[in-house]
């Protein structure tokens, strides 16, 4: 049976960023055209009916290849009755399904919570990594390997080496693609600059700069 890993995330986690990663193997059939692509619609994705409708995956030839990767965030964009609606993948009914013709594997995307409540609010107008962390059970009851955008970007080559150890398919970690993809961090747009912080004021004995002892957390109202 080839193996499959299927990769998903909050909405604006990092799907496109590791479904191009993940996609560099030759041996891989992943998210191909996202390799020539800056950003393509997940409607335009491989495999995207299989989502809302599971009974579809028998339908595919899974013979083909021996890796699979397969990307969707939760919640996506999908087509019903000619308009756009957004809805969270049948994450339970999908792996069952999947396991039917293949050995999966979940990589659930990371990313920084405070960035990622602020891109979603930017493009959706609502946060929604809330409902997504309430399905986490539903993904983390099979194989599943946790992967972190930030680590990504901090470790790049060296962190795909180390993916290539845990997960189910085989892994690029030379690509030279991979700058091209790492080019422009998104979290850059989110992070200014901390004139001062409480912190920063700390003596080495404890006490701040004015002799005052710092706050207990703990006590606050």
């Amino acid at each position: 049976m080839p193996n499959i890993l299927l990769l998903t995330g909050p909405q604006g986690s990092g799907n496109h960023l590791f479904s191009k990663a993940l996609s560099m193997h030759d041996d891989v059939s992943g998210w191909d055209d996202l390799l020539r692509e800056y950003w393509i619609n997940h409607d335009a994705a491989p495999f995207k009916d299989i989502w809302s409708k599971p009974d579809t995956i028998k339908d595919y030839d899974w013979t083909t290849n021996d890796n699979w990767l397969l990307s969707v965030s939760g919640p996506y964009v999908d087509i019903i009755d000619g308009k756009r609606h957004t809805v969270y993948p049948n994450y339970k009914e999908v792996i069952v399904e999947l396991n039917k013709v293949g050995n999966v594997q979940v990589g659930i995307i990371g990313r920084d919570q405070n960035i990622m409540a602020q891109g979603q609010l930017r493009k959706r107008g609502v946060e929604s990594y809330h409902n997504f962390l309430n399905k986490v059970d539903d993904l983390t009851s099979h194989p599943h390997v946790f992967l972190s955008v930030e680590l990504l970007y901090l470790f790049r080559h060296q962190y795909l080496k180390s993916l290539d150890a845990l997960l189910n398919i085989p892994v690029n970690a030379s690509d030279e693609r991979l700058h091209y993809i790492l080019n422009k961090d998104p979290n850059a747009k989110y992070v200014h600059y901390v004139e001062n912080s409480w912190l920063d004021k700390r003596k080495r004995d404890g006490l701040l700069n004015d002799d005052s002892i710092p706050h207990d957390e703990a006590k606050a109202k």
